[in-house]
């Protein structure tokens, strides 16, 4: 900041020295050749911008030595022009270099973030949506210009330029140590690369890719996505459930916004360790102890379970979708893990 505020009154002065060399020049010529502002003014300009044009009168002896005096403080102050310049591109091209030193630094000390792969319209939703439960974000996008921009609303966006179906670039991103990977980009050829490129790099973390034709769908699971949303379909159908079921899709956008109330939907999957394992919904008393409602219980290789019964016994590995407020939910982790 203190550099940037030696170059702004750097510049200032630069300023006023143009404009009292060009005072000097002309009050010089009217005074000693008896010239008209205008011809002094002229003769100023040419002779500070030294671009060889000739004398508008014939100088007398003062008048050339006076030119000569304003040809040497021209030079000058051209000279500290183009030091100023110098010293403003120096300050900006270290500023960013040491952002972007600083927020590589940070990334590489990321665990447990997820990575958006394409900062449009769709990733930029997804981003605000995690940041408001909380987590971390990488983004990955081509568009530098885009991304600093984004960075001057948002100084906690940490971002890598570069191309996302890049290997090195999703490992910079910290894919090895990642909660998931959100591909977003428009382009449902390079969606399909990421989704390969980082399957072959991990095969546990989670992806979920957008897919703009409904026909890549499926190739987009055989290459390795746990989820693919299309964006088109999800738009039309909450139109249409909004105009056949206006009531649920309400308390849906209450439950999964947070907007103005504290009330999440979230999926928690229990670990190995966890002491629910092996007992019934009534024996672990989760709605009892911790307040929260269990709508869905999830189990791989068969279809979810809505509104599970009290006699549904946990599994390990079981995805529980609940609902309640951010201290229920807080409460329910603990239990699964056992640390309550």
């Amino acid at each position: 900041m203190d550099r940037e505020n030696s170059i702004r009154e750097s510049a200032y002065l630069l300023a006023g020295a143009i404009v009292g060399v060009f005072m000097i020049g002309v009050v010089g010529y009217v005074m000693l050749e008896g010239w008209t502002v205008v011809d002094a003014l002229y003769m100023t300009a040419i002779t500070i911008t030294t671009v060889g044009f000739g004398e508008i009168e014939p100088l007398s002896p003062n008048g050339r030595i006076f030119t000569i005096f304003l040809m040497l403080i021209g030079i000058g102050t051209a000279a500290y022009g183009f030091s100023i310049v110098g010293q403003y591109v120096v300050n900006v091209s270290l500023n960013q270099f040491a952002r972007e030193r600083r927020m590589k630094r940070e990334i590489a000390e990321l665990s447990g973030h997820f990575i958006i792969c394409g900062y449009g319209r769709v990733g930029q939703t997804a981003a605000k949506g995690l940041f408001h439960d909380g987590k971390r974000v990488v983004v990955i996008d081509q568009d530098g210009e885009m991304l600093q921009r984004q960075r001057e609303v948002d100084p906690s966006l940490l971002y890598i330029t570069g191309d996302s179906t890049n290997d090195d670039t999703l490992l910079e991103a910290g894919l090895e140590r990642a909660a998931g990977l959100l591909v977003s980009t428009g382009n449902d050829s390079d969606n399909l690369f990421v989704v390969l490129s980082a399957r072959a790099l991990r095969e546990d973390i989670l992806i979920v890719v957008r897919s703009s034709l409904e026909q890549n769908e499926k190739k987009m699971l055989r290459a390795g996505a746990n989820r693919v949303i299309s964006p088109y379909q999800i738009g039309g159908q909450q139109m249409a459930n909004i105009a056949l079921r206006p009531e649920l899709v309400d308390m849906l956008d209450v439950v999964t916004t947070k907007e103005g109330i504290d009330l999440f939907m979230q999926d928690l999957v229990l670990p190995a360790h966890s002491p629910l394992i092996g007992r019934s919904l009534r024996e672990s008393e989760i709605r009892h102890k911790t307040g929260v409602t269990v709508v869905l219980i999830g189990r791989e290789g068969e279809e979810p379970l809505t509104s599970p019964g009290a006699d549904m016994v946990l599994e390990e590995g079981d995805h529980l979708v609940v609902v309640g407020r951010g201290d229920q939910v807080a409460a329910l982790v603990e239990l699964a893990n056992g640390t309550e």
